[in-house]
């Protein structure tokens, strides 16, 4: 069994990894939104929305709920900075 200093150290790492990403996905945010806003298009879509949240969690047993939610949150905070 590892001890609670490693597990804690492997946290910050993927944490420091997604902040990452998530600065990278928020960047690309925005050229949807220009993209979007040259082309007339609305903000939100739902279609491909749906079709996100079936995709990412088709293979998950365990977390599917917790990923959801983080899924959501994601999409709310990416539809909030196009507006």
């Amino acid at each position: 069994m590892r001890n609670l200093e490693d597990v804690r150290k492997d946290i910050t790492n993927i944490d420091i990894k997604m902040k990452d990403l998530f600065i990278e996905r928020m960047n690309l945010i925005k050229e949807v939104k220009d993209i979007k806003k040259m082309s007339n298009l609305p903000i939100e879509d739902s279609t491909r929305e749906s079709l996100m949240k079936e995709n990412y969690t088709k293979e998950l047993n365990e977390f599917k709920e917790e990923y959801l939610e983080f899924l959501n949150k994601i999409l709310e905070i990416s539809k909030n900075s196009m507006r």
